[in-house]
């Protein structure tokens, strides 16, 4: 019989687990992360107790069957500051399909999201291959307590064009990486008139009030709080964080964090979570971004990702070699409780998961 609770073992496990079921899913199908066991302790605070409870999972027995995660936070809204989370990693076991594994896991997610009084799921549905299995929108726009907000891409700037080439799974999009190559130089440090600098704990208070001002004027932003931002910009060593600073303030930083993803090979592509420019003089925003993807370069990257959600500015993006890429995903609210009212359409400040 199977059962639904909180998952109850390892970071190396859970990242064993999923990995391996997306592998079975879309290896040499479509490209896809590769979860490490880090960079899950890190988003879903597997160390800390009070978090087990929204990392919810099917079990036969002792057998792990199926997952549905979460990573709790706070959002802005049009109706004010609501907590919810981030969620994501859906992985059922093969032989368990057909079952309604994931409709039992989403309940659950969604009860225990609403029980300390969560009114937000915020998650993606891939749609960029015919090989994804993720739920595509229902015929009404509002159906079993979620919304499809709409279409969301990324911004993509390539590191090292002949493995990005070798990497992408679409021969067309190899062909397009090696054409754009002699246009997309290696991403170097340039002359900033503040400093660049790994972030310090000290620099959190300033950096959550850089942040507050960026997304006071989006419908919906993560609402970063100085134990939050800490924790995202410091509490693991997959987060990696830069700031600018200008006669000793910060004016501005960028958090990023690299993982292996697998296309046709599997190669270390670069993540930006936060950009955060907000009083960054313009000579200075380059620099910044700049310095970020050299050190993704450095650490083998191949290729860096920024998802748009309208919170990173466009012509930063593009004097950085960014290209932006066909939409390739569902943006989907979920409402443990009623759903939030107000402009949901505007810019947004939301991680990708």
């Amino acid at each position: 019989m199977i059962e639904v609770r909180p998952y109850e073992g390892s970071a190396e496990d859970l990242s064993n687990f999923v990995t391996a079921t997306w592998r079975r899913d879309y290896a040499g199908k479509m490209a896809f992360p590769l979860w490490s066991a880090e960079y899950l302790r890190w988003q879903l605070r597997l160390d800390e107790e009070r978090f087990r409870k929204y990392q919810v999972a099917a079990y036969d027995g002792t057998r792990l069957v199926g997952t549905l995660l979460a990573a709790p936070c706070a959002f802005q809204t049009p109706e004010g500051r609501v907590a919810g989370a981030h969620g994501s990693w859906l992985a059922v076991d093969p032989e368990y399909r057909g079952q309604k594994i994931v409709g039992r896991m989403a309940e659950e997610r969604v009860r225990r999201v609403a029980e300390d009084g969560g009114r937000l799921v915020v998650s993606y549905r891939f749609f960029g291959s015919k090989h994804s299995l993720a739920e595509r929108p229902p015929t009404d726009k509002v159906d079993g307590g979620k919304t499809f907000i709409g279409k969301r891409g990324f911004w993509a700037r390539v590191l090292d064009t002949p493995r990005a080439a070798r990497w992408n799974v679409l021969g067309w999009e190899s062909i397009l990486t090696r054409v754009g190559g002699p246009f997309t130089p290696h991403p170097r440090v340039t002359t900033a008139k503040g400093v660049i600098r790994p972030a310090r704990e000290e620099d959190i208070p300033r950096c959550v009030e850089l942040m507050r001002k960026m997304t006071s004027r989006m419908s919906v932003a993560v609402a970063w709080d100085e134990e939050l931002l800490q924790h995202q910009l410091l509490g693991s060593p997959v987060a990696q964080t830069l700031v600018t600073e200008t006669e000793g303030t910060v004016r501005g930083f960028v958090n990023f964090h690299v993982l292996p993803f697998l296309g046709r090979t599997e190669e270390p592509v670069g993540v930006f979570d936060i950009v955060c420019l907000e009083a960054v003089t313009s000579r200075d925003c380059v620099p910044l971004v700049n310095a970020a993807l050299a050190a993704m370069r450095e650490q083998g990257g191949v290729l860096a990702l920024k998802i748009g959600c309208g919170d990173a500015p466009w012509g930063t993006l593009l004097w950085t070699h960014f290209v932006p890429r066909l939409p390739d995903s569902y943006l989907v609210f979920q409402w443990p409780q009623a759903p939030i009212g107000g402009n949901l359409s505007g810019p947004m400040h939301l991680l990708w998961r």
